[in-house]
């Protein structure tokens, strides 16, 4: 039998000719332990010059052959030699392979079993259907992976639940033909592939498609309609009033209460991003989309529906539906009506909306106790012939019909909310959520980020651990605005710098804290030691 080769081309890698060396002694005594081959040639193909393997003490007879760069023949190996042969192919692979097979094998195996990031499938939302193509990215990171055939895709990114750390991702979809979305508010852990599927919505869906996105993405106008349903018969007879507060400005952030009890602070426009998906559908006429962002502008700080938790809103249908999912035109009216509101009196109205009406909307009063002179009954060319919801305020389907004939939200507005004013507010410029001297703690789990400045653009000091107190220094610097956002002049120990008011809450008394600093260090209040993480 003739020259047997192990490779068609030269192996590149330094080490292939030790492997190479202890694929040819383990072929060997395989054939000779079954006795197959007594003097059978074996080769293999090396990159690099003609070598001469040494094998005198073990009296192997090699005769070298040359066969393209090189190649060993090997010879005249008598049986009693198998355990030589067993002895040399151990320390071969004792010795020579570790460190080839750490270098990559094993390299790659550890880098696989601690990736961090995402996985998942990205889909047609009607037909369930894979996506291929799809490109899936972080563009904080500036990181993006595209779908297999199948939908599947990997997503590498790095943990972001260390204090210092970005406090969430979002990861963001696009295909040919469908309406980019996004799903925020996302963690990934060390060593760890996030599952995050993505269902996308088609830009020009059939009607009967257009059937199913709704059904499945709508609550259909249950935002205040279940609930209030329900208090309704207890209202009445107790004289029941829905808990409000009157507003002549729009606040910077709202308080969340999350379905896991926790609290998030979150910019009201963001927080509205993910509300106005869940409440009309991606895909409906933009200037419909338009008026209920403003509703649900208006309808989010007017309520106070969770005071004994610390929070202004929920994510249910007790207050809106909120979820982490974005869809990018429901994103653009959102964007589009900032800060636009509607009021009455100079104050902010309580913009109650729900799904359909039979042909015309209720009088408040006629439905809860509460007397609103803007929710008043009126005619509603919805299309339905039955109630769906508590029939206050606003219709969706007459806002989408309107909307579907040309006319703007502000008209869809004004129409529905009676004798009110559609405008935009200017932002606060200051806050008197604290005082000078008042000592504020760390509430946020991912820590607050203390800075040189008032705002993200300026550079940090260091991130503060959840838990940690200190002091506002400073009342000429009182709750100054930038990006939506308060911040406050502050002193933790002995670093000072500017705080962001949603990661802070008032304490009884200032107390030292652990801080993280810009480049790894961790300080420990006023003690002098720094411990380096490593």
């Amino acid at each position: 039998m003739g020259a047997l080769p192990i490779s068609s081309s030269p192996v590149s890698h330094p080490g292939s000719k030790n492997i190479g060396i202890f694929l040819i002694l383990c072929s060997r005594v395989y054939d000779l332990s079954h006795k197959k081959v007594k003097k059978r040639p074996l080769s293999m193909e090396i990159s690099g010059d003609s070598q001469r393997v040494s094998t005198l003490p073990l009296k192997l007879a090699v005769k070298p052959l040359r066969v393209g760069p090189c190649c060993l023949l090997w010879s005249d190996l008598k049986p009693s030699l198998i355990t030589a042969t067993l002895t040399i192919s151990i320390i071969i692979s004792i010795v020579i392979l570790p460190p080839i097979l750490s270098s990559q094998l094993i390299g790659s195996f550890i880098a696989l079993a601690s990736e961090s990031g995402f996985q998942g499938r990205v889909v047609d939302l009607c037909s369930q259907e894979p996506i291929a193509a799809a490109v899936v990215s972080i563009k904080s990171l500036g990181c993006s992976t595209v779908t297999d055939s199948e939908g599947r895709y990997r997503l590498s990114a790095p943990p972001n639940t260390h204090p210092g750390g970005s406090r969430y991702y979002e990861v963001s979809v696009q295909a040919t033909g469908y309406t980019e979305m996004s799903e925020t508010f996302q963690r990934v852990f060390e060593g760890k592939l996030t599952r995050l599927d993505f269902e996308m919505v088609l830009k020009n869906p059939t009607p009967w498609q257009r059937k199913i996105i709704d059904s499945k993405l709508m609550l259909g106008g249950q935002q205040s309609g279940a609930r209030v349903e329900k208090l309704d018969a207890w209202s009445r007879l107790h004289g029941f009033v829905l808990p409000t507060r009157d507003r002549a400005s729009l606040p910077a952030t709202i308080r969340v209460l999350m379905p896991d009890g926790r609290v998030e602070i979150m910019d009201l426009e963001e927080y509205l991003k993910g509300v106005l998906p869940r409440e009309m559908a991606t895909g409906w006429p933009e200037e419909a989309l338009k008026a209920q962002a403003v509703a649900a502008r208006c309808y989010a700080v007017t309520q106070v529906r969770h005071a004994a938790q610390g929070a202004d809103v929920c994510t249910t249908t007790h207050c809106q539906s909120w979820s982490s999912r974005h869809y990018a035109d429901t994103d653009q009216a959102v964007i589009d009506t900032r800060r636009v509101v509607a009021t009455y009196a100079g104050s902010i109205i309580e913009a109650y909306y729900f799904a359909h009406c039979d042909g015309h909307t209720r009088n408040v009063e006629d439905v809860w106790i509460s007397f609103l002179p803007y929710c008043r009954s009126v005619w509603c060319g919805c299309g339905y012939s039955f109630l769906y919801g508590h029939g206050v305020g606003m219709c969706q389907r007459g806002a989408q019909a309107m909307a579907s004939q040309g006319i703007d939200y502000r008209r869809i507005l004004t129409y529905y909310y009676q004798g009110v004013t559609v405008e935009e507010l200017p932002p606060e410029t200051a806050s008197n959520r604290f005082s000078v001297g008042e000592c504020v703690e760390v509430m946020s789990d991912y820590g607050l980020e203390l800075r040189t400045g008032p705002g993200e653009e300026y550079r940090l000091i260091t991130t503060l651990l959840s838990g940690s107190k200190g002091e506002v220094l400073d009342q000429t610097n009182n709750g100054q605005a930038s990006g939506g956002s308060y911040w406050w002049y502050l002193k933790f120990g002995n670093s000072t710098g500017w705080g962001k008011e949603s990661g802070l809450k008032p304490c009884e008394s200032p107390s030292f804290g652990i801080t993280v600093g810009e480049e790894g260090k961790w300080q420990l209040g006023c003690f002098i030691q720094t411990l380096r993480s490593r």
